[in-house]
């Protein structure tokens, strides 16, 4: 099975953009810009760790996304991320660069960890 035929799912780039400057409250107002969609592959790690009672945990669901080579992300994105198959859908943070996969003197596509974040 080829590269492209693991994507199954689906992603697009979510860019906040600063808009025009509100006089009255002295903020300026986001406005949220969506790219287009891409196949991408999403896979959550089952925790099969035990943590004591009294440690605190960390609450947030993390991911890794498999995504083409021209999905161009920057730290700063967020991504929307569609799968019927998993039924997750949410927006998510990269957590740094996405990483190159390579095939001997070609390139597939890119991985990259992600975390699901609540707020756009």
């Amino acid at each position: 099975m080829s590269f492209q035929g693991i994507l199954v799912d689906r992603a697009r780039r979510v860019h906040r953009l600063v808009g025009h400057r509100n006089a009255e409250l002295g903020e300026s107002e986001q406005v949220v810009q969506y790219g287009d969609w891409y196949k991408v592959r999403i896979s959550v790690p089952e925790s099969t760790e035990e943590h004591p009672v009294n440690e605190a945990v960390e609450n947030r669901l993390k991911a890794e996304l498999l995504m083409p080579k021209d999905f161009a992300l920057d730290i700063n994105d967020r991504i929307e991320v569609e799968s019927k198959e998993l039924e997750i859908s949410g927006i998510w943070l990269l957590e740094g660069q996405p990483a190159w996969i390579r095939k001997k003197r070609s390139v597939l596509g890119k991985r990259a960890n992600v975390v699901k974040v609540t707020t756009i």
